[in-house]
């Protein structure tokens, strides 16, 4: 090897049967396809051999084949070190679809490991909240890259309202009480209120577009989008401040028009979450539900599906059950879609099916979100059946079918 040799000391290593060495020859001249073929069978050295290829993958900058090899060797942290190096490269570099991809990699790693912890341990509770954070970080980096698209390059294939409903998101997404913005790495909120003031004005949300301007003149503009904004600015004075009834959200629950601009993703007379297309993000006419206490998800899609039925409850009639000693009584198929229980406006959780009331609906008329263990599967009903909505298997998202 002194010699700049390896070849030829490979072949005096095999013939004299010096293995140890001949493993060291192989590792250090990075021929690691012999050296993994060497130690095939032998768990111990092949996990050594894996874990030493796959930093050397790092190390040359090859992430993707690192994390598999990680994973390979056993090594989870160093396997979730490596895809989170991926990710913040992606961010840096403005890749932000690949981002949102590797965050939501790691979420699902997470999970995995939360799966196989004590249901009621700290780990768990850790892994979850980790999962959270990781899930959120890639809904925000996958939708901004649309936006993003929009502001950089001079074409677009999505429609205006799509835009408006993704920067409308994020705004809300990014929010914080104390009237400033959370900082996410590479996000510009110069961008996303950019986007939205001008898809505002050409939809006809001239109330939303002036508050946009308003947010924007406490901001360092980019030079290049100041001519554009200081004209908007001018056209917006000359409109209603008021905004398209069109776009004002509805909730599918109370039926509540809300404004346009409010403090969260959800309603403000009832509190209901809008459930938004992952395409689009326009709010669909989903209301979720929850199951009644001790109803697990594979009974409830066995009573939805026919081929279980439901107990006998001590009740003569169903219920779907509301807090604050509310119920909304289930005669026949279409009540759950024509009343949710909510008489007067006040914040009530998500109303709860219970056997009998499963049993009353099909498969057709819920929405079923499955995600993995340990997470619960989402149930949400279609207030509008009219409009088609279908669920992803994969990323348990909803979008519009069309």
């Amino acid at each position: 090897m002194q010699h700049g040799q390896p070849t030829l000391a490979a072949d005096i290593f095999q013939r004299t049967g010096d293995n140890k060495a001949l493993l060291k020859l192989y590792i250090d001249s990075a021929r690691w396809e012999e050296a993994l073929s060497m130690v095939e069978g032998q768990t111990e050295f092949q996990r050594e051999v894996q874990s030493t290829y796959a930093r050397w993958l790092a190390e040359n900058d090859r992430f993707a084949e690192a994390q598999k090899a990680f994973h390979a060797a056993g090594c989870r942290d160093e396997a979730l070190d490596v895809l989170e190096q991926l990710a913040r490269n992606a961010v840096d570099e403005h890749r932000f679809r690949e981002a949102s991809h590797c965050y939501w990699l790691l979420g699902r790693q997470l999970l995995q490991w939360a799966a196989g912890e004590d249901e009621n341990s700290f780990s768990r509770q850790s892994l979850l909240e980790r999962y959270a954070k990781l899930e959120r970080l890639a809904d925000i980096y996958y939708i901004y890259h649309n936006v993003h698209r929009y502001i950089e390059e001079p074409f677009t294939a999505f429609l205006p309202e799509a835009l408006f409903h993704m920067a409308r998101y994020l705004l809300h997404e990014l929010s914080l009480p104390s009237g400033s913005y959370e900082t996410v790495p590479s996000v510009s909120m110069v961008g996303v209120l950019y986007a939205l003031c001008k898809q505002s004005s050409n939809l006809g949300a001239f109330g939303l577009a002036r508050r946009c301007h308003e947010r924007l003149a406490k901001m360092a503009v980019p030079p290049r989008f100041r001519e554009s904004l200081a004209l908007s600015a001018l056209t917006v004075r000359a409109k209603p401040f008021t905004d398209a009834q069109d776009l004002l959200p509805v909730c599918y629950r109370c039926s509540a028009t809300n404004p346009l601009l409010s403090s969260g993703h959800q309603c403000v007379r009832c509190g209901q979450n809008f459930v938004h297309s992952f395409a689009t993000l326009e709010v669909l006419p989903l209301v979720e539900y929850t199951l009644a206490n001790g109803i697990s998800d594979e009974e409830a899609i066995a009573i939805l599906e026919g081929d279980q039925k439901p107990r006998k409850n001590n009740t003569k009639k169903s219920e779907v059950l509301l807090p604050s000693f509310q119920t909304l009584n289930i005669e026949h198929e279409d009540d759950i879609s024509e009343d949710t229980g909510l008489e007067d406006g006040s914040n009530l959780e998500s109303p709860t099916l219970d056997r009998e009331a499963l049993s009353k609906l099909g498969p057709r008329d819920i929405v079923l979100c499955q995600r993995p263990a340990p997470l619960r599967h989402q149930f949400f009903r279609n207030v509008l059946p009219d409009v088609s909505v279908v669920s992803c298997s994969v990323c348990a998202k909803v979008f519009h079918s069309d």
